[in-house]
Order: structure tokens, then sequence, then C-alpha cells
């Protein structure tokens, strides 16, 4: 059919854009390593971990982000999210899911790499959590809380939805929650950021404001970096962050339960044939780009 072959091609063009981000942040990282080596030599002797992040990070939302958007820009959205009440309620309920999926998603990739690393007789290293641990509170901030929120946001959500909304509400959450997942490059964080892709892209497709997503994104991020890095200095603290993670986690899969069959899925304006969604979304040029350069960095970390 013809317009399925015009879905592979705008696919394919997007799968091109997020490949695109994820190379250009692996050259900017590369960079910035060779500058700090070269500082080195010539006596600087600031914290490598900080300039290598903050190099490495900064430039890579920066540019990454400005290229994906100069190769995706000029592609038809005939029919973006349109801005409508959601109500404080289902913004809870979304929240809490979040919470939920960010807990389990977190404990099913750790299970899954302590099964890989016991197989390969290596010891568990989760590295993010090495990375993070070796970072000062602001750079923390500056990072998760601030940067990553707006600029994943805009692309996995605001850039990306837009473009595909009229396939329908299924194909643009699915694929924000599977190109969301992968470019985090790692097993112990792909679980969580699917799932948390998912409810984020449900939460932009019903609102039409990204500002709710950055927020989640924001608040999410910061509990699972900066509240729970410090939760170990104060017992008591750590003692009331956990009941509260522990009772958050609990409220979210059982609102999950409760409000599931208010779940709303539009139909799409271009439906793609129940049987031919994987093979027109997916197995692509574009795509399977974008998935070889996410199974390099997979490998890689």
């Amino acid at each position: 059919m013809d317009y399925l072959r015009e879905i592979k091609k705008t696919c394919s063009r997007l799968g091109v854009g997020y490949a695109a981000f994820l190379v250009v942040g692996l050259m900017v990282q590369a960079e910035a390593g060779l500058i700090l080596g070269v500082l080195e030599k010539m006596g600087w002797k600031g914290d490598w971990n900080t300039w290598i992040v903050l190099l490495g990070s900064i430039p890579m939302y920066l540019f990454g982000t400005l290229i994906c958007w100069l190769i995706v820009k000029d592609m038809r959205t005939p029919c973006r999210p349109q801005r409508q009440p959601f109500g404080a309620g289902r913004l809870v309920v979304a929240f809490f899911a979040c919470i939920s999926i960010m807990y389990i998603g977190n404990i099913i990739g750790t299970v899954l790499m302590s099964i890989v690393n016991g197989i390969q007789g290596k010891p568990l290293l989760n590295p993010v959590n090495e990375l993070i641990e070796n970072l000062d509170t602001w750079v923390i901030f500056l990072l998760t809380v601030v940067a990553a929120p707006i600029f994943e946001e805009l692309l996995y959500r605001k850039l990306l939805i837009d473009r595909v909304a009229h396939y329908g509400d299924r194909v643009a959450i699915i694929l924000s929650g599977v190109l969301f997942g992968l470019s985090h490059g790692n097993f112990y964080q792909f679980f969580y950021a699917f799932g948390l892709g998912v409810v984020f892209a449900y939460v932009y497709i019903n609102t039409g404001k990204l500002r709710y997503t950055i927020i989640f994104h924001a608040v999410i991020n910061f509990m699972g970096s900066i509240v729970a890095l410090h939760a170990a200095d104060n017992i008591w603290f750590a003692m009331a962050y956990g009941i509260f993670m522990i009772a958050a986690v609990v409220l979210g899969v059982v609102f999950l339960i409760l409000y599931r069959r208010e779940i709303r899925l539009k139909p799409a304006m271009l439906a793609i044939p129940r049987g031919r969604r994987f093979e027109t979304l997916f197995l692509n040029l574009g795509m399977i780009l974008f998935f070889f350069v996410s199974v390099g960095l997979f490998l890689f970390s």
C-alpha cells in the first residue's frame, strides 16, 4: 500500500534524526575527553569527572537536539496534540504511576544485569550510579533536573509525537517509549525509561502541554538522583524516604489498576493495519540505523 510506504519513510527519517542525536552525543563526549586529556598534560588539575560530564552532556543536548530538529523539522504535523483540560486528579494518578514504573523498571533492569554479570563473572556495576556518585550536587541538579527534562521532553515528546500523532495515540506512545528507552543506552535504565516515556507521551497527547511532562521528568529525576544519593546521609531521612517510596509505588500500582478502564486512545487519522505495525514503524533504514547505534551504546556500557 502506498500510504504504508510513506509512513515507513516518515519513521525512517525520524530514526535517522534520533540516531544522529546519539552519534553527536558520542562525538561530543569523545571530543571532551580529548580536550581534558590535553589540558591534563599541560598541567591542569581540575575535577575530571565534573568537567567530562559538563563538556560531554550540555553540548550533546544543544548540538544533538539541533541536528535532530534540522533533520525532522519540515515533516508534516497534521494532528499535533491540542491543549485541553486533563484535571488535577488525573495528573496525580499519572505522577504516582510514574513513580511505580520507575521503581519496578529499575528492579527489572538491575535483576537482568545481575544475571548477565553473574554469567560473565563480573561484579554488578551500574554505570549511571558510578558516574553520579562522583559528581557534585549542583552538577547532578543541572544535568538531571534541568537539562535532561527540558531537552529530552522536547525531543521524545514534542518533536516526535507532533509528527506521528496522526497515526494514532497507540503508535505515538509506543514510538515515544521505545526511542526514549533505547536512547538511554543501557539495560539499567531501559525498562523504567520506556515505561516513563509511555506515561509522559500519554500525558502530552491528552494535554498538549509539554510543561507537565517536563515537571514530571524533573521531579522523578530529582528523586532518583539527588534525594536517593543523599538519603543515606541521615538515618531518619532515609527511613522517611523509603516509606514514601514504598507508599508511592503501591499507590501507583493501585491507581493503574483502578483507572485502567479510563485510559482512552484516540483513533488514527491514518491507521496502520494491526499486522503491519512493527514492520512499518521499525523495519526501515532509519530505525534500523537508530537501533544499531543504540545497541552499540548498550554493549559499550
